[in-house]
């Protein structure tokens, strides 16, 4: 119900006379009417707040797979440091071949 007709409604109730026969009051409804008012705003303020984390979670997972990123370049960029570290890498395995022959050639003559 929106708030623009629990007015109209309320308006309209309190300008009853009060009904002796009546099950629930003017009043009795006016305060019902209220009640359904507030329980609206809170709704809405609720609704407000899941779109609030939401956004919220939305950012830490996108950092969260950035991280994940970044981690796994470094630990990319320290196995191939560790490869050439322990000679399995292809440049350094060129590298020694390249050089290997020029200082075993001399040491053979």
């Amino acid at each position: 119900m929106t708030p623009e007709r629990i007015k109209v409604i309320k308006k309209k109730l309190t300008a009853l006379p009060p009904s002796s026969d009546a099950p629930i009051s003017s009043e009795e409804l006016c305060w019902l009417l209220a009640v359904l008012e507030e329980s609206q705003q809170e709704q809405e303020y609720a609704k407000q707040q899941a779109i609030y984390w939401n956004d919220e979670a939305v950012k830490i997972k996108r950092q969260l797979v950035e991280a994940q990123q970044t981690i796994a370049r470094q630990q990319e960029a320290m196995d191939r440091a560790s490869d050439m570290m322990n000679h399995k890498h292809p440049a350094y395995r060129l590298l020694q071949d390249a050089l290997l022959p020029a200082a075993e050639g001399s040491d053979k003559s």
